[in-house]
């Protein structure tokens, strides 16, 4: 049996909760005044609340269309009321060193000859305690700051809260019932660091998701018009048209407390019932920072519940917060209302303890709650007095009576594990909008096409007046030499072109498509077909440019039938190397890293293009290296028309296609051309099998 929320679309408010067993489509939305009061989304009569309250997400409602967003089993529940529960309990395995083993793991360690007996041992594994045992509750209506100095665990709790980390020991429950898959309907997550397209607009971006992560029934008017409230509700107006921009990107483009609310604007586009935000003041100044608060004071006097993890507020920020989280070690120190603070610590009569008068109370907190590196055996013992001194106060408790209504066997065992994203939207819609979206970077990123193809153009034009001859030359040896060197420097100058480019711009965007396929935006297949056509306007474009300026100049063979197959040959090379630029990037999202391997990549091509290696002379291992050049098979497509057997430019010195190919070891024609396009379908699906199984690793699995 299900629980089910039960949205108004007429009127665009939750109206109660109900036992989703009992609502049968069609009666989702009695009339008014067959069914009491509606209660909005702050837990009040509508008509009667004095909270500031954030629209609700419109929807077109019918009589058979409503919204069932499942949050928990069993009996039913009333809408007022709305609270978050938890028991976490989080150990990573580490390896202990034998004993005598040095943690030196430098290259002198691993010379060393000799070791002593003692470090023969093998390593102890153990485990590591991260968050010990955290029992708490939170309620809508709630902004809860969790504090702590740094490595105390408040990244840790708000993953496993939200079920990012989904390894850890426990159980999270919503009104005292599990949780289930449908968790993640209700939640939305603000990560500390802003991903974004820099070319996109934040009216774009805001429409972008509301079209991908909204409930399909709702009409995209209603949607587009949700978008238009949180501009406003956000303080975003006056940059609703500019372009996000963002670091490594050549648009400046937003401030970082723009920023940061462009990431709330994001998702509270699906109208989540929690709001978890990490780090969400970080980079930001004392006015940034409190902006961006008093946006989430907004939010959760709206009805919301936000959990955030903070690191020294200002005392301005810190007045924000209603509740306070204080975490050290993996353990809690307070958790409670703000207000009570301060009186929780004064109660226990240390003077120690009291904060000073006109002094920040979020630093002077922190600070006595951190491990201090001068005296770490008092602070240390300071610290688990403190700890003790909570397990056994009112407060700790308060926080942990909700057990006492959540049945037993729920309680002690491990919580479900479940997939992390739900997509609204069909393959299809994401196809489209993602393709639509890529259009617009073309024209708006100097540094994605007009960067490529100006470089294309400017090498083709030296490359071209370098080698330049009388079309339709003699093939004498020189003059055949020279052409082998013009075909092997364009087919290198594509190749590095293109290469770097597609590390350059998938690698900055394959981290913005991860956090958009988590949160359910964006499918691997769709988002990867839409990326592959657009990418063939540079893979395309610049060989083609590049290529006709090369004819043109080098005075090849004057042939349509010629140029065509030659600039066929650098569209598939580029294409090729297009491939495995998608595939080194797709690797590590990182285009240093990237770029450090893809040297492995060129010099096995170049040494075996032909050029700098009788190929007729390998065998074993060097022979399979030749079989995987790709530039060998661009070459000898090339030299084969530019001097086809019947051609009537041969000489003495080169009396047929026999001696132009000689020591390339050539396929025919058309088999270099079917050995260059099968490269790039089969590096263009490795690619997409990476995206497919980095995506598929973000699910982390209970044991």
């Amino acid at each position: 049996m299900g629980l089910a929320y039960e949205v108004c679309r007429d009127r665009g408010v939750v109206t109660g909760i109900k036992d989703a067993a009992t609502v049968e489509d069609g009666t989702g939305c009695a009339a008014q005044g067959e069914r009491g009061p509606s209660i909005d989304r702050a837990g009040t009569e509508s008509g009667s609340s004095n909270h500031l309250r954030l629209p609700a997400l419109e929807t077109a409602f019918s009589t058979k269309t409503q919204t069932k967003l499942r949050v928990s089993r069993g009996k039913s529940y009333e809408g007022e009321h709305f609270s978050l529960s938890w028991t976490i309990t989080l150990q990573v395995p580490i390896k202990i060193p034998a004993v005598g083993e040095s943690r030196d793991k430098g290259l002198w360690s691993l010379l060393r000859k000799g070791r002593s007996k003692a470090s023969s041992d093998p390593p102890r594994r153990t485990k590591k305690t991260i968050l010990d045992g955290l029992v708490g509750r939170a309620e809508k209506g709630q902004l809860m700051a969790v504090m702590g100095s740094s490595g105390c665990g408040k990244t840790s709790f708000l993953n496993c809260i939200s079920m990012r980390n989904q390894s850890f020991v426990g159980n999270i429950f919503v009104n005292e019932k599990e949780i289930d898959g449908r968790y993640f309907s209700l939640a939305g997550f603000v990560h500390q660091d802003d991903l974004f397209l820099p070319t996109e607009t934040v009216r774009e971006h805001l429409t972008f998701h509301a079209l991908l992560r909204c409930d399909p029934c709702v009409r995209k008017d209603l949607r587009l018009k949700r978008v238009e409230t949180l501009i406003k509700t956000v303080n975003l107006e006056h940059v609703s048209d500019s372009l996000l921009g963002g670091p490594g990107s050549f648009i400046r483009g937003l401030s970082g407390g723009e920023r940061r609310r462009v990431s709330f604007a994001t998702e509270l586009l699906s109208d989540p019932v929690i709001i978890f935000a990490d780090e969400f003041t970080t980079g930001l100044d004392a006015s940034m920072a409190k902006s961006v608060c008093l946006a989430l004071r907004k939010v959760a006097a709206g009805g919301r519940l936000v959990i955030g993890t903070i690191h020294q507020p200002s005392s301005d920020v810190f007045a924000l917060f209603t509740h306070v989280m204080l975490m050290t070690q993996g353990r809690v120190i307070y958790m409670g209302p703000r207000t009570a603070l301060a009186a929780y610590f004064e109660r226990q009569g240390d003077p120690s303890l009291l904060c000073p008068p006109r002094h920040n109370p979020a630093d002077f907190f922190v600070t006595l709650v951190a491990l201090h590196p001068q005296d770490p055996v008092g602070s240390q013992k300071r610290i688990d007095n403190l700890v003790a001194i909570y397990q056994a106060s009112p407060e700790r408790v308060a926080m942990s009576d909700w057990q006492q209504d959540v049945a037993f066997p729920e309680l002690l065992l491990y919580h479900r594990s479940f997939k992390m994203r739900h997509f609204q939207a069909s393959s299809y819609t994401q196809f489209r909008l993602c393709f639509q979206r890529n259009v617009r970077a073309l024209f708006r990123d100097p540094m994605s096409f007009g960067a490529a193809l100006g470089s294309g153009f400017i090498t083709g034009i030296i490359l071209g007046l370098a080698y330049a001859t009388a079309p339709n030359a003699p093939a004498t040896a020189e003059h055949v030499r020279n052409t082998e060197g013009l075909f092997f420097l364009a087919n290198l100058q594509v190749f590095l072109i293109i290469l770097y480019a597609t590390i350059m711009a998938f690698s900055a965007e394959t981290k913005v498509f991860m956090r958009e396929n988590q949160a359910g935006a964006n499918r691997v297949g769709a988002y990867y077909l839409s990326k592959t056509f657009t990418g063939w306007a540079v893979e395309i474009a610049m060989p083609f440019v590049f290529a006709l300026l090369v004819w043109a100049l080098a005075g090849l063979q004057r042939s349509p039938e010629g140029f065509f197959i030659f600039a066929g040959v650098m569209i598939l090379n580029a294409l090729c190397f297009g491939s495995i630029g998608y595939c080194l990037a797709a690797m590590t999202s990182d285009p240093q890293i990237a770029m450090a391997i893809a040297p492995v990549l060129v010099l096995p091509n170049v040494v075996f293009s032909g050029i700098m290696y009788d190929l007729s002379l390998t065998y074993g291992f060097r022979e399979f290296l030749a079989y995987i050049s790709i530039l060998r098979y661009a070459q000898a497509a090339m030299l084969i028309n530019e001097f086809p057997p019947s051609s009537t430019r041969f000489t003495s010195e080169i009396p047929n296609q026999e001696a132009v190919l000689e020591g390339l070891n050539a396929f025919p024609l058309s088999t270099n051309l079917w050995a260059l396009a099968s490269a790039a379908v089969v590096f263009r699906i490795i690619a997409y099998l990476i995206l497919l199984l980095r995506t598929s690793r973000e699910r982390i699995v209970v044991r």
